[in-house]
């Protein structure tokens, strides 16, 4: 395999900042196909991000675990935002069109919404192991962080496991899909 030109942390998450609003663009097609678009899967194949670990003697970038984490986390981070517009436009569109929130995006909105709680979670989790024992300190912004995304996660609207729940029972035609726990 044929060497590739050497590619930097802060290069590659600058990469998956240019992508975002392609993927922003392609969300609703992604949903409907419900896998990656072949364009999608083009373009991370040309900006490099898919061969950010890969040693670069087999064509790939060598770049450390923590610059990989620092590219999933930036990529969590602009999914959730996404996620949280697009319930945004939902509602809006459902307001403007009929004067009432749908069930349907209700439920929708719900499942989206905690899977961004949780995309933020993660992110902000990965930064508190990396970031070392100082991140325990009451002081330390990244605990503060930590200790505040912990906190909306906890609020029942945000669990998981119920939100998807509700989904696939709303699909499934089991349930409205819009009970609380």
């Amino acid at each position: 395999m044929g060497e590739m030109a050497a590619l930097t942390g802060t290069e590659a998450v600058e990469r998956a900042r240019r992508l975002v609003p392609v993927l922003r663009e392609r969300a609703a097609k992604t949903e409907a196909l419900r896998r990656l678009p072949d364009e999608t899967f083009a373009d991370l194949v040309a900006s490099g991000l898919l061969r950010i670990t890969q040693p670069s003697r087999f064509g790939g970038h060598e770049l450390g675990l923590l610059d990989a984490f620092g590219i999933i986390n930036q990529l969590r981070i602009e999914t959730a935002e996404t996620l949280i517009q697009q319930v945004a436009r939902r509602v809006t569109d459902d307001v403007e069109l009929t004067g009432m929130v749908a069930d349907e995006t209700r439920a929708r909105g719900r499942r989206d919404f905690a899977f961004s709680v949780r995309l933020c979670v993660e992110a902000v989790e990965e930064l508190f192991l990396a970031a070392g024992a100082s991140t325990l300190d009451e002081s330390s912004p990244i605990q503060r962080c930590w200790r505040d995304v912990h906190a909306v996660a906890q609020h029942p609207v945000c669990n998981l496991d119920v939100a998807f729940r509700s989904w696939g029972e709303r699909g499934l035609g089991l349930s409205d899909g819009l009970r609380f726990p």
